[in-house]
């Protein structure tokens, strides 16, 4: 028996994970979020630290409710005021979380250099496929990023 010629297109298999998890108060579309101890999502936030474990699919209005949340993959997300190149690392914003002031769950460039020297305190989310211009709080924009999140950050950890 001999090899068989591929005539018929093929794809690869979805590497898109999905599962949802708990809100513990008002998530926006296309934002990261991170995991709390008790297994539920809240944006990150200056206080809240910046560990992702995802991207939520969806709003909430409060908590309690249903998020899905994508933790691999291509996502969209949402961008902070900050330029965003395409081809670069991005990390989480910190912030208030709020439509108006595109801080709480966005990303932005990273600023760290990712050498050798440790500790590497990045945390970043992913690679970014898309760009977005710099734009004035308010004015939702999202980028196409590469989800692979990451904990290299000692302080985090």
């Amino acid at each position: 028996m001999g090899l068989r010629k591929q005539r018929e297109g093929f794809s690869l298999p979805n590497a898109t994970i999905v599962r949802s998890f708990t809100s513990t108060g008002a998530i926006i579309k296309n934002r990261v979020v991170k995991l709390l101890a008790t297994g539920n999502i809240t944006h990150t936030t200056g206080t809240s630290g910046r560990m992702v474990i995802g991207v939520a699919l969806t709003a909430a209005t409060g908590g309690g409710k249903k998020v899905p949340v994508q933790m691999s993959g291509i996502a969209l997300v949402q961008v902070s005021t900050r330029a965003v190149a395409s081809g670069v690392n991005v990390r989480a914003t910190s912030g208030a979380i709020s439509t108006g002031s595109n801080l709480g769950g966005t990303v932005r460039t990273s600023t760290v250099a990712m050498t050798t020297a440790l500790p590497i305190r990045a945390n970043i989310v992913g690679y970014t496929l898309t760009s977005a211009a710099a734009a004035a709080a308010g004015t939702q924009r999202t980028v196409e990023v590469m989800l692979y999140p990451m904990a290299n950050n000692p302080a985090l950890l």
